[in-house]
C-alpha cells in the first residue's frame, strides 16, 4: 500500500512538473474565481440579514433604534384649550391683556389719597416776639400824645402824654396783662414821640383837630 501511495505521489508530481508555469497560473486564477463566486452566491441569499443581525448584536444602540422604528407610530392628539395660555393663534404673546400678574382695571376709579397739609412748627422765639408786638400795639392805642412842649430855643423839649409830662430819656412803665413794659422816650419832634423797648419801637402822633 505504501508503495502504491509513493507511486501515485511521484506520478502527480511528475504530471505537475510537466505543466508550464502559465498553465499553473491559469488554473490558480480559475480556482480563485470559483471560490469568490461561490462565496458571493452563498452570502447573497441571507447576506444583508446576517450582516444586520451581526451589526445589531455588536451595537446595542442600533438594536434599540431598529426596535423603536418598527414599533413607533404617530398618533394625533388634540390639545386642550386653556384660557390665558398662548396655545392659540388668537392669543398675542406680546399683549399685556393676558398677563395675570398685571391685571388692568380700566373701569375702576383711582383712589387719590388726601393731601395732608403739615404746617411748619413756629420758632418759640418768633412766637414770643409776636406776643410782645401785639401787647405794644394794644399799649399804643391807650396812649395819647396830647402836646409837645418847646424850650427857649423853640426846640421840642417835653411831651404831654396821658396827663403826664415826659422829657427825652424818661421811662414810662405800662402794664399789659402779665407783662410789664418800660418804655423810654427816645426821640421827640413837633408832632411825634418815639418810645423804644428792647428791639421794639412805638410812635405816638398828635391828633390834629379841625377848627370849626
Amino acid at each position: 500500500m505504501n508503495q502504491k501511495k509513493k507511486n501515485n505521489v511521484k506520478t502527480a508530481s511528475l504530471g505537475l512538473s510537466n505543466l508550464s508555469p502559465k498553465t499553473i497560473a491559469a488554473i490558480a486564477l480559475v480556482s480563485l474565481m470559483l471560490m469568490l463566486w461561490g462565496r458571493v452566491l452563498l452570502t447573497g441569499k441571507n447576506g444583508p440579514k446576517a450582516a444586520k443581525a451581526q451589526q445589531a448584536q455588536e451595537d446595542p444602540l442600533a438594536m434599540l433604534q431598529s426596535q423603536t422604528a418598527t414599533k413607533a407610530a404617530v398618533v394625533p392628539v388634540e390639545l386642550t384649550i386653556v384660557s390665558g395660555r398662548n396655545d392659540r393663534l388668537a392669543n398675542n404673546m406680546f399683549s399685556a391683556e393676558n398677563w395675570k400678574a398685571f391685571e388692568f382695571h380700566e373701569k375702576e376709579e383711582e383712589t387719590v389719597a388726601p393731601v395732608v397739609q403739615v404746617t411748619p412748627q413756629e420758632d418759640p422765639q418768633e412766637k414770643i416776639r409776636k406776643a410782645h408786638q401785639a401787647n405794644l400795639d394794644k399799649i399804643r392805642k391807650t396812649l395819647t400824645l396830647q402836646a409837645v412842649i418847646h424850650g427857649a430855643d423853640e426846640k421840642p423839649l417835653k411831651a404831654f402824654i396821658n396827663e403826664k409830662i415826659l422829657a427825652v430819656g424818661t421811662v414810662l412803665t405800662v402794664q399789659e396783662g402779665p407783662e410789664t413794659y418800660e418804655l423810654m422816650l427816645t426821640e421827640l419832634s413837633e408832632k411825634e414821640a418815639l418810645f423804644t423797648w428792647n428791639e421794639f419801637s412805638m410812635v405816638l402822633r398828635i391828633t390834629e383837630t379841625v377848627n370849626q
